[in-house]
């Protein structure tokens, strides 16, 4: 009797253990990432108490904002808010406008988007990266980074990421790699 207790103790753990993997490894839903990347915006204290005119839509994992926001940086931190959360795989803000701005905004999205996917690499990702250290600035869809990490590896992840995002034309940096009392600079004219 003791034997098949033991036996149905095991097999409901193993169970239960199986079911959390199972589901860990489950993307979140367009809707639960809506629902993230809303509640991302009522948090956040620059976005808070403005009075955005914003929809936000999540379709095959891609956050989609229209409306309008009053300050290129509330943009940039929308952008960069729908960047970091997990399971998101672009930002889409062909239908986003700043108040009274005719200017195009691709750089601005661009670097938000980089500072974003940085974020969320660092916080659930398995690619090591500095995302605290490296600056990220884009003109005319060129990435620019600079700052320090600890290693070339955080470099290259940086390099690539950056890569990945949609109009980026070419990425090129300075990064410091600071290795106990050794320093070197890591620069790369074209990427």
């Amino acid at each position: 009797m003791k034997v098949v207790s033991l036996l149905k103790a095991v097999l409901f753990t193993g169970f239960i253990m199986y079911s959390v993997q199972l589901f860990a490894d489950t993307p979140l839903s367009d809707d639960a990432i809506t629902s993230k990347v809303k509640m991302k915006i009522a948090e956040d204290p620059l976005l808070k108490h403005s009075q955005l005119n914003v929809n936000v839509s999540t379709d095959h994992q891609v956050v989609t904002y229209s409306g309008v926001v009053n300050s290129e940086s509330e943009a940039s931190t929308l952008v960069e808010l729908a960047e970091s959360t997990v399971d998101v795989k672009d930002v889409n803000t062909t239908d986003l406008k700043v108040k009274g701005s005719k200017q195009l905004l691709s750089d601005t999205y661009i670097t938000a988007k980089v500072k974003g996917k940085f974020i969320n690499e660092k916080l659930f990702g398995d690619k090591d990266i500095s995302a605290w250290d490296i600056k990220v600035e884009t003109n005319n869809g060129v990435v620019y980074l600079t700052g320090t990490t600890d290693s070339k590896t955080q470099v290259e992840n940086a390099v690539k990421l950056a890569k990945a995002i949609s109009g980026v034309k070419e990425v090129k940096f300075r990064i410091i790699v600071k290795k106990g009392d050794r320093v070197a600079n890591y620069e790369m004219k074209n990427y």
